[in-house]
């Protein structure tokens, strides 16, 4: 957090996008206790990176989206983009458990010889291998539904 090229601004939340033509210059926050409404520009770029709800929700609110939407709902368009906020899919998560009878998992590593809670840490500190470096998921897989 100790760089100069970044600034971290906490009780806040991002309103819209600033754009120049098509191009992103900048974001509007909004301080969540005092209510007070800032600009801040950007000298390169302006990465969005809400995830795969809240950043198909920032660009509509900055003017990004179909042209019809928007006007519905008294957004200025900036740029129509109509698959903006649209044909999102989820992926449903199971996830499952299983004792294994022969020692070949993670948890036989560390439960039944707790000393190499240790020796796994270490080896990942140092070389970033060994157990401390899986997932700790060792299978998975989709299902088309």
């Amino acid at each position: 957090m100790d760089r100069e090229n970044l600034t971290v601004v906490t009780h806040t939340h991002v309103n819209k996008v600033i754009f120049d033509g098509k191009k992103a210059v900048g974001i509007e926050i909004e301080n969540n206790k005092t209510k007070s409404v800032s600009k801040i520009s950007s000298a390169k770029e302006v990465i969005l990176s809400g995830g795969a709800v809240n950043s198909p929700q920032l660009l509509l609110l900055s003017g990004v989206g179909d042209a019809d939407h928007l006007k519905e709902v008294g957004v200025p368009l900036v740029h129509h983009l109509p698959a903006v906020g649209r044909n999102m899919e989820d992926h449903i998560g199971l996830n499952l458990q299983f004792a294994c009878k022969q020692p070949v998992t993670l948890y036989n590593a560390t439960k039944r010889f707790p000393g190499n809670v240790l020796k796994i840490g270490y080896e990942w500190l140092t070389a970033k291998t060994g157990p401390g470096a899986s997932s700790h998921c060792e299978a998975g897989g989709f299902i088309r539904t």
